[in-house]
């Protein structure tokens, strides 16, 4: 994976129009190329009137190929913006959906697998408050899933 340029990583203004997503729960747009935002303002709302956040989310370690081979993604996350709810709307996206139990344990109390170390903002998921599945992400925030059982 090419290293992303720090002015890059962290851009939150859309490169276009088209990168805009929609949707009422948590929607998805793989990437394998250089960076990519999705915008939207902070606070907006669905039509259900729910709070919706745009965050990045990238995969290493060899988790990427649990996810169409896209190491990174642009998501759309409803309430609550938590890794938890987080975690729950990436279950749906991992292919083949029998390979599940390889990067969480399914709901009600979905959990990440053990060797798999998330990271919020380049920051240990269990240093921040509240910590873990409970750790709040806010718009902008980029989160990486990296196996530390497959080179990572």
């Amino acid at each position: 994976m090419a290293p992303v340029p720090e002015e890059d990583r962290y851009n939150r203004q859309p490169k276009r129009a088209s990168d805009k997503m929609t949707g009422t729960a948590a929607t998805m747009s793989s990437e394998t190329g250089g960076a990519q935002s999705v915008g939207a303002a902070d606070g907006e709302k669905t039509a259900a009137g729910q709070e919706v956040i745009d965050i990045q989310v990238e995969f290493g370690g060899g988790l990427e190929t649990l996810f169409s081979n896209a190491s990174k993604v642009a998501m759309r996350l409803t309430s609550p913006h938590t890794m938890r709810h987080l975690v729950e709307a990436l279950s749906c996206r991992v292919t083949p959906p029998k390979s599940l139990p390889l990067f969480c344990s399914p709901g009600p109390h979905w959990d990440i697998k053990p060797g798999i170390l998330p990271l919020v903002n380049d920051e240990d998921w269990e240093l921040l408050e509240p910590s873990g599945m409970d750790a709040s992400l806010n718009h902008g925030d980029n989160v990486l899933f990296i196996s530390t059982l497959h080179g990572g």
